[in-house]
């Protein structure tokens, strides 16, 4: 019996009697049996469309409830679930399970199974499957659908029932991306037809949907629910500046935010590198919690990398220290808590499962750990603040100069005890209230007390709120209230961080047992100096006629030496006594100066000449650079003595073999003046005597028994000689490379 070229069957027939079959029965039988086939075919054909028609009803069927219910839940769990018993219920298989593809481990999560032994699954509802492990692990790395009809024949099958023939996995695709396997498992042998796989890749793409659906709603509301969590923190952080306070709550939100098992906050000393417990929530860690943390292991490499750190599984991340795997933790992330390049700490989360965290887990604690940086910067730049604000308060408070600050708007923003005593003013009364009120308060009279008129005062803080530059004052003025003083006033503009005008600082000193003891001091000078002048004049007088009438003082030498100590002594001390006196003089601006031009290049060559046998002695040379002919408008004597004393003093610094220069150059940004510079190659004069030296009776250091010593007068008169011509005198000196002082004069 033959249908489509195919035998379906036979047609016998038989006779109890010897029969002989003609040709005409042969035909007829194969006519019978060619039309009994082709109605057996028929019968068969319409048999199979007719199942084949129902199971894709039924298929339809499912593929259309199934899409109901995908629409309506946006829940994984229960779309996972009626995939798995929609796939057992339509293919008949005895296992069935969905996996899904997990990024953090890259391997497989069991979210949903039926059939499987317990003792076989158990252990997958808790870690990946590894994407290098049996037939799912191979559709999960690759993609491509596999369908076993025998599993004894696909080396890569893991057994899981003895009783199992056959699998089918069909991966979850959704743009190009693997989100999971659908697996069925049957104990029958090529128990998955070509239409049971059209159905399950259809069931697999409606799965594709609603599982990235589902995904994208639950990362959304996941991401909704880790703003407002991190919004909460962000409100708890900036609500307090005690650093403990924010170190509970930093810990405290990350706890909440990852759900781990531990969280432990460290905040790092970078004097001593070494780190400190900050805070912990959750399960405590046995031992130091800072036994962990090495030289070199994942927190250092998270400080220096500057970027958090995940740890899916700690048993195989061979760098994590083994004190923290042997106390059970599994999985971690490591956040440093960084602030404009500086690492203030690390923040840990722990778990005792693998792969406990996520990506998404990461950015979360890591969006925190910015949070907590700026908070413990904050925290502990107000600890600090605090600090420096209670030792300020304290030096103020016993400070006894009076203080007295405004802002650029003109308020008092302090005012020390000191500045009640001396001024008789109330705190109170200044203190927050702007200067321009307080003119106004004629019991107050605030501007005479700081002793300035009322519009001076104005004047200096609009110059001082116009940002122009504001020179720092020091002035005396004698008060009568609260009692007869005087007051030196030093008025300073106040800089922010950034150099920026941020105030006016009024700082006032009782010096009226200082002017007393100065003027006391400068009467006392001028009677010596008045009173030795005449005396000594008389004895050198004396000691020249001595001399000159005495015949023994030609011809006797220890009488000569004698004459020429006391006569030299003797010149020295006028000396002294006409300095002080020319001091005087200058300072009190009664020095008569003689200015005519002058020819400073004959000027320095006269002093170089009176001091060249000095500086012979010394073994010392001159070098002169004034190579333009300069005519300068000075008192040709007076200026004589200033360049003696610089070039004399210079002689005094410079060891032997050393050199002294005197120069001349046009004065930078100074039109008719000129810069004169004596330099020494001595040892320098360090920076805290480069003031001082100038002052009476000054001594510079490094002046050993072999030095002529000075009086210590010579550079007080430079100074104030060079000013009343005019101009000014300054030193400039490197340690080692020798000084320099320059001085400026007018031009003819």
């Amino acid at each position: 019996m033959l249908a489509q070229n195919s035998v379906i069957g036979t047609l016998a027939v038989y006779y109890t009697a010897p029969h002989f079959f003609t040709l005409s029965e042969k035909d007829l039988l194969q006519t019978y049996a060619n039309q009994a086939a082709a109605a057996v075919n028929n019968a068969r054909l319409y048999e199979r469309t007719d199942q084949a028609l129902a199971r894709r009803v039924e298929e339809l069927s499912a593929l259309e409830v199934i899409g109901r219910e995908f629409v309506g839940t946006l829940d994984e769990g229960r779309i996972a679930d009626r995939i798995v018993e929609w796939a057992m219920h339509v293919s008949d298989a005895q296992m069935a399970s969905l996996v899904l593809a997990d990024e953090s481990s890259g391997g497989g999560v069991f979210v949903a199974q039926r059939g499987y032994p317990l003792e076989w699954a158990g252990p997958y509802l808790h870690q990946p499957w590894p994407v290098t492990e049996g037939i799912l692990g191979r559709v999960l790395r690759t993609g491509v659908l596999a369908n076993v009809p025998d599993v004894s024949l696909d080396p890569d099958y893991v057994l899981a029932d003895p009783k199992v023939h056959s699998q089918l996995s069909v991966p979850i695709i959704h743009n190009q991306r693997v989100l999971g396997v659908i697996t069925m498992e049957s104990h029958r042998p090529y128990a998955f037809d070509s239409s049971m796989v059209a159905f399950t890749q259809q069931l697999a793409n409606q799965a594709a949907v609603a599982l990235e659906n589902a995904r994208l709603f639950d990362e959304r509301a996941r991401r909704i629910n880790d703003l407002s969590q991190l919004h909460q923190a962000s409100l708890a952080l900036t609500g307090s500046l005690d650093l403990r306070q924010v170190l509970d709550r930093i810990v405290t939100a990350a706890h909440q935010l990852t759900g781990a098992d531990t969280i432990a906050l460290h905040l790092y000393d970078a004097d001593s590198d070494i780190f400190l417990l900050g805070a912990a929530s959750g399960v405590e860690l046995p031992g130091n919690s800072t036994d962990g943390i090495r030289p070199q292991g994942m927190t250092r490499r998270a400080l220096q990398q500057h970027r958090p750190i995940l740890i899916g599984d700690t048993v195989k991340e061979p760098d994590v220290n083994k004190r923290l795997v042997s106390v059970g933790v599994r999985s971690m992330i490591l956040v440093p808590v960084i602030s404009h390049d500086q690492v203030l700490g690390v923040l840990n989360a722990y778990s005792q499962r693998t792969f406990k965290f996520t990506d998404a887990d990461v950015q979360l604690i890591s969006a925190l750990g910015n949070q907590a940086a700026a908070a413990i910067e904050n925290a502990q730049l107000f600890q600090d603040v605090a600090q420096v604000r209670d030792r300020l308060g304290a030096i103020l408070n016993s400070s006894r100069e009076g203080i007295l600050m405004f802002d650029m708007a003109g308020r008092v923003v302090l005012a020390n005890p000191a500045m009640e005593t001396l001024l008789g003013i109330q705190r109170d009364a200044v203190e927050g209230r702007l200067l321009i009120e307080m003119l106004d308060s004629p019991g107050l009279d605030i501007a005479t007390q700081l002793g300035y008129s009322p519009s001076a005062i104005l004047a200096a803080l609009d110059q001082l709120q116009q940002g122009q530059h504001l020179e720092e004052t020091r002035d005396v003025y004698q008060l009568t209230r609260p009692a007869p003083r005087f007051v030196e006033r030093s008025g300073i503009a106040v800089r922010d961080m950034s150099g920026k005008i941020a105030g006016w600082m009024i700082v006032l000193r009782d010096v009226t047992e200082e002017r007393e003891l100065q003027q006391m001091r400068n009467d006392l000078t001028n009677m010596i100096i008045h009173d030795l002048r005449s005396p000594l004049s008389a004895i050198y007088s004396g000691l020249l006629l001595l001399r000159e009438i005495h015949p023994a003082a030609r011809t006797d030498p220890t009488l000569q030496d004698t004459f020429v100590i006391a006569e030299r002594s003797c010149l020295k001390l006028i000396d002294l006594v006409n300095s002080l006196l020319d001091i005087g003089k200058l300072e009190a601006g009664r020095m008569e100066l003689t200015q005519q031009p002058t020819d400073l290049h004959k000027l320095v060559t006269g002093v170089l000449d009176g001091l060249a046998p000095l500086a012979q002695e010394q073994g010392i040379r001159f070098e002169c650079r004034i190579g333009e002919p300069w005519s300068v408008f000075v008192d040709e004597e007076k200026i004589g003595r200033v360049l003696t004393n610089l070039v004399d003093n210079a002689i005094k610094f410079t060891p032997p073999d050393g050199q002294v220069t005197i120069m001349a150059e046009p004065m930078p940004g100074e039109v008719g003046r000129i810069r004169c510079g004596v330099r020494d190659t001595g040892a320098g004069i360090p920076a805290e005597y480069r003031e001082r030296i100038f002052e009476r009776f000054a001594q510079g250091p490094g002046k050993g028994s072999n030095r002529r010593r000075g009086t210590g007068l010579g550079l007080t008169f430079c100074r104030l000689m060079v000013e009343a011509h005019g101009g000014r005198i300054w030193l400039e000196s490197e340690s080692g490379q020798g000084s320099t002082f320059y001085f400026t004069l007018p031009l003819a």
